[in-house]
């Protein structure tokens, strides 16, 4: 059996993790625990405005877009995402409407976008005042 060093995280993670935590103990409680045989619940419109009230408080907060370049994000580094998505294992997080836009497509609007389109989707979509997708044809 190999040792693994496990590096300290430095005092910016440690700050980063105590807003994350802070911030998910106000708007994400923990994922009661789910029996085998439990029902899926369905999507209601109820979890659509939970989850656009959700997504306003992460960019409130300043904890959407972690590794989006600035002006258009955090600008952080993919140790902040890790640490983000330790923190909401277990939790209760009504992210699902956004998966697909703030996956996918503004990043790809950030990258190869006009600044035309940047100015005018970015903000909106990262805030969770605009729902965006994607769609494949054949």
């Amino acid at each position: 059996m190999t040792d693994v060093l496990v590096e300290e995280e430095s005092a910016e993670l440690k700050e980063f993790r105590s807003k994350v935590i802070a911030f998910l103990d106000r708007e994400a409680p923990k994922r009661a625990p789910r029996n085998e045989g439990d029902a899926e619940v369905d999507f209601e419109l109820g979890d659509v405005n939970r989850t656009r009230a959700y997504q306003a408080a992460l960019y409130d907060a300043g904890l959407a877009g972690i590794t989006w370049p600035k002006p258009f994000g955090q600008g952080l580094t993919s140790e902040h995402t890790r640490v983000f998505n330790e923190e909401c294992a277990g939790r209760d997080i009504p992210a699902g409407l956004y998966t697909i836009g703030l996956g996918m497509v503004i990043p790809t609007m950030i990258e190869f976008g006009t600044d035309a389109q940047k100015d005018r989707f970015v903000a909106k979509a990262r805030r969770g005042d605009a729902v965006w997708s994607q769609a494949v044809s054949a």
